[in-house]
């Protein structure tokens, strides 16, 4: 397969009228670099029909870069109601979602609250995390490894 930019990938899907799965996303989603591009691809494929999914939006959180954008996307995974979630469960993506909010921290404080939030709903975080409040060469890094794995995901719809 040629490489083709994102732009390029979604013009053809468009001119096919294809509805794209959540594969084809997370193959996208490799090719981009902060959270606005990642917005911008999921309006985009909602608008060819496919509904973000919770296994988009777990991925979608490693490329928050502030606490606003991480509280969007929990915003977002309080209203995505699946019946299924095969072999994730909402934990495992909440818990994700808050050792993002505690990395993106500005304050201590902030990272203390955000871990008891975590806590008191069930989701059991190790006190390490909160050392690692503002720590965006961690964030940096775990994305850049996110990246790399959703590189290797085999797209649904063939160029």
């Amino acid at each position: 397969m040629e490489d083709f930019s994102v732009n390029s990938y979604i013009k053809l899907m468009k001119e096919d009228k294809y509805i794209p799965s959540q594969w084809d996303f997370l193959y996208l989603l490799s090719m981009l670099d902060n959270y606005q591009e990642v917005k911008w691809l999921a309006t985009e494929f909602k608008k060819m029909g496919k509904q973000v999914t919770r296994k988009m939006l777990h991925f979608m959180i490693y490329y928050t870069s502030s606490v606003n954008e991480c509280l969007e996307i929990a915003n977002e995974l309080s209203r995505n109601k699946v019946k299924s979630l095969r072999k994730m469960n909402a934990e495992s993506v909440f818990s994700i979602l808050y050792i993002q909010l505690i990395h993106l921290s500005d304050t201590r404080q902030q990272a203390e609250r955000f871990f008891e939030e975590a806590h008191s709903r069930g989701i059991n975080l190790g006190e390490g995390h909160v050392e690692h409040f503002g720590n965006l060469g961690k964030v940096r890094s775990t994305l850049e490894s996110v990246k790399k794995h959703l590189g290797s995901t085999k797209p649904d719809y063939n160029l």
